[in-house]
């Protein structure tokens, strides 16, 4: 199938062990594709920055999810990456 007839909304996970080179075939292939590659890593690290910098306690559930439900993650493409926006701040 030729990356045009790929639906308007196509996604592609690929899931493995720490150091098996997830990272390096999901950009490849994305580049290869024509798609944004997202770093769900770079996602996880957003929302934990908050935590961190509101003071949140870990154990805390009910404040987890405040937090999360209040958060704005953005993903903006500058100079060719993707960066990754919390709250207006770019923690990328």
């Amino acid at each position: 199938m030729h990356p045009d007839q790929f639906p308007k909304q196509f996604i592609i996970t690929i899931d493995g062990p720490a150091g098996s080179g997830k990272t390096t075939i999901s950009r490849m292939l994305a580049e290869k594709l024509g798609f944004d590659y997202v770093d769900t890593g770079a996602l996880y690290r957003g929302v934990a920055w908050q935590v961190l910098r509101k003071g949140v306690a870990v154990d805390d559930n009910e404040a987890l999810g405040r937090l999360c439900r209040d958060l704005s993650l953005e993903l903006i493409r500058q100079e060719g990456d993707l960066h990754l926006w919390a709250d207006s701040v770019d923690v990328t």
